[in-house]
């Protein structure tokens, strides 16, 4: 397994990437959890098991899959609303057909973060700022 690690480790440096992390599950059951690489651009911090990374858009084409899955199984509909799924606040029913294809007009961010922004064109957003102020860490739609 050593080789395969140093392979993957290779090929995050060909590709210009820090580090990632990798768990693995068999039965319901943890049988491998590790961090390669850096948690840092810079090379300085290494990257631990269980260390928490933000994946950003990437999660759109994951859930978009699990969602259709789930629609080929019969357990749920495009035209289900997302409302009987998770509390929102919002009158006008949005279905997960527009969720998925991004027509529900829903804000990317909270306004505060976009009012932030606004007042400070400049700002260069450390993570723990951007994490306090976006979508990341939880709904508020």
């Amino acid at each position: 397994m050593i080789e395969e690690f140093a392979r993957l480790e290779g090929a995050l440096a060909a590709a210009g990437a820090p580090g990632l992390t990798l768990a693995l599950r068999c039965d319901g059951e943890a049988v491998l959890a590790t961090g390669l690489g850096s948690a840092d651009p810079d090379g300085h911090v290494a990257l631990e098991a269980g260390a928490e990374l933000l994946i950003y858009s990437i999660t759109k084409p994951l859930i978009a899959a699990l969602v259709l899955q789930l629609v080929d199984a019969g357990t749920l509909s495009l035209e289900t609303a997302l409302q009987e799924l998770i509390p929102l606040e919002i009158e006008t029913p949005l279905r997960l057909r527009s969720v998925l294809r991004h027509s529900a007009g829903l804000p990317d961010y909270p306004p505060e973060y976009a009012a932030a922004v606004r007042a400070t064109p400049g700002q260069a957003w450390s993570r723990a700022e951007f994490r306090s102020r976006s979508l990341v860490g939880g709904l508020r739609y």
